[in-house]
């Protein structure tokens, strides 16, 4: 069941995408959320409250993991800030060196994810202040950040992202080694893909009334 799920969102794509000489754009993709690293998460979280206007909503530690984080929503997705608090719990734990990864390559963004099935063989969970997710996928996202992790969120548990004032997560622009059609989930995020190492490059959110703004690697060095 789940092979012919990923073959109809693969067709999906191929039928939502756009081949230019140097870029592969899909479009209609579903972006749950966002992963931003930074060593000092109030820091970082007062930053981006700055930049965008939006205000920060939930978090906390994910014991099991060795990581804490700070959640922007954004509606249909939302943006998680996210640190290291213990490297030696973070070290046996695949999002924990997701985290550590992307900190220790001084990576602004350190992954994204997509929502969906999760195999129970190789997926592990996420847990903070009584939620728990199951993630796959973290260990291949760390080494290849242009490409998402699966998260599994059970049917009753609140969504992250939900807002009252949503913000629009537009376009995600990644580079990667391969910039081949990826099975994902179709949504309302613009997925460009173009050829270069593999990171994310930016992304860019709608907020209402106000003009797009576009977020990038220069972000950590705003004040």
């Amino acid at each position: 069941m789940r092979r012919n799920q990923a073959q109809q969102h693969h067709q999906q794509l191929t039928r939502n995408s756009t081949s230019r000489k140097d870029t592969w754009i899909a479009v209609h993709v579903s972006v749950d959320h966002i992963v931003l690293p930074h060593t000092d998460l109030n820091f970082a979280a007062q930053l981006v409250a700055n930049v965008t206007g939006i205000a920060p909503s939930g978090g906390g530690s994910h014991h099991t993991a060795g990581t804490r984080n700070i959640i922007f929503p954004l509606g249909a997705s939302y943006l998680e800030l996210v640190t290291v608090d213990d490297h030696i719990v973070a070290a046996g734990h695949p999002f924990g060196q997701l985290v550590t990864a992307a900190l220790d390559s001084c990576r602004w963004a350190a992954g994204w994810a997509v929502a969906g099935p999760t195999d129970p063989v190789r997926a592990c969970t996420l847990e903070r202040a009584g939620v728990a997710v199951s993630v796959q996928g973290c260990d291949e996202a760390a080494a290849a950040p242009d490409r998402p992790f699966i998260l599994e969120r059970p049917s009753d548990q609140p969504f992250p992202g939900d807002t009252e004032n949503p913000t629009e997560l537009t376009r995600l622009v990644v580079t990667g080694p391969d910039v081949a059609p990826l099975a994902l989930p179709p949504g309302p995020t613009e997925l460009v893909r173009r050829p270069g190492p593999a990171a994310i490059e930016s992304f860019t959110l709608a907020r209402p009334g106000l003009p797009p703004i576009t977020l990038n690697r220069d972000l950590w060095s705003t004040r």
